[in-house]
């Protein structure tokens, strides 16, 4: 089985080098030979929007061949070991026990690797979770006492399990949320994130998980944010306190191909936002705007579809009352061997 190295030659003449540098091909390619080409519908990359040479974080959502990969079952890529890996297959046991179809969900799940956690290649572990009754044997007492220990490989300390259970007390009504384990960082965190926050429930939130920092100056930039967008998320870093740092996260509820910057216009005024607080060069912006795109390769005698396109953008508030932007883009590998579903034909009509 061949590793996403692979498609190096497509994806290396597509990278603009303002996004990517390009000292950061030897990281990208040992991301991309470590991880087989079976294990994922779509690569993600992360770039710091107001850093002209900040790093190339990576990612991968997983699919059913992953954990074939994971259990050591991958023909020609060894699984990758040691115990932060150990805590992951826990984990994807507990997820595949309580999914209503074994392997269906799992694109729900992401892996992200840090550059700066290089050469150990040790991901943060990213699950989407809809506390209201859409997943019915994935409980709060299964998120807490279960999915969340058996990824960590502990259970939750009592002052980081009782910020996030505030939290979310205060996320009633919220069904879409993302819990992300962020074991390759400095400070290992629960992350908490939530899509669709009422806004009075900002400061209520930030108060129950401790963030003592401005509600105020939160709450502005998300007002901002709100006209260009369908949706603005929010995330929280909860460890023995709240981390100074919030994520947020203007979203469109259109799928990924119908909601490029040539469909949809109000790209432009998130990337004004950002570029008004300081937190965009104009260089990383036009490399954005110009990423998504597609062409057709083969590969192993089949025809290979990668389709470039933008995920989302963040603004970070950091607690110093000033502002990180980070972009989101990737690629996604469809095999038109196997038929064309509507995303990829939307994708290559446009």
């Amino acid at each position: 089985m061949a590793s996403f190295d692979v498609f190096w030659p497509e994806i290396a003449s597509h990278l603009d080098r303002t996004l990517t540098p390009v000292e950061h091909d030897h990281w990208l390619r040992q991301f991309l030979r470590f991880i087989p080409a079976s294990t994922s519908e779509f690569l993600g990359f992360e770039t710091r929007l107001g850093d002209r040479n900040g790093p190339t974080d990576c990612a991968l959502n997983l699919n059913p061949a992953a954990l074939e990969w994971l259990a050591g079952r991958t023909a020609g890529i060894a699984a990758p070991t040691g115990p932060v890996w150990d805590n992951i297959r826990s984990f994807l046991e507990l997820w595949s026990a309580t999914s209503a179809s074994p392997g269906a969900d799992l694109t729900r799940i992401w892996l992200e690797f840090d550059q700066a956690s290089a050469p150990q290649m040790l991901p943060n572990l990213m699950f989407g979770y809809f506390p209201g009754g859409h997943d019915p044997m994935r409980t709060r007492e299964w998120l807490v006492d279960r999915a969340i220990p058996a990824a960590l490989g502990t259970p939750l300390p009592d002052p980081t399990r009782a910020r996030l259970e505030a939290g979310l007390d205060c996320c009633g009504g919220a069904d879409d949320l993302q819990i992300g384990l962020m074991s390759a960082r400095a400070i290992p965190a629960v992350r908490l994130c939530v899509f669709d926050l009422a806004p009075e429930a900002l400061p209520r939130l930030a108060r129950a998980i401790g963030w003592d920092g401005d509600v105020s100056h939160v709450a502005v930039l998300v007002e901002a944010l709100r006209p260009h967008a369908d949706f603005v998320g929010l995330h929280f870093d909860i460890a023995h306190t709240a981390l100074p740092r919030i994520g947020i996260e203007p979203g469109f509820t259109a799928s990924s191909w119908a909601r490029q910057p040539h469909r949809e216009p109000r790209w432009q005024g998130q990337l004004d936002v950002f570029a008004a607080e300081g937190a965009l060069v104009p260089e990383k912006r036009d490399a954005l705007l110009e990423w998504p795109g597609h062409e057709v390769v083969t590969l192993d005698t089949r025809p290979v579809a990668l389709l470039r396109g933008l995920s989302h953008l963040k603004l970070v508030f950091q607690g110093d009352g000033s502002t990180e932007g980070k972009a989101y883009y990737g690629i996604a590998i469809r095999d038109l061997a196997q038929g064309n579903d509507t995303a990829t034909s939307d994708a290559v009509a446009a």
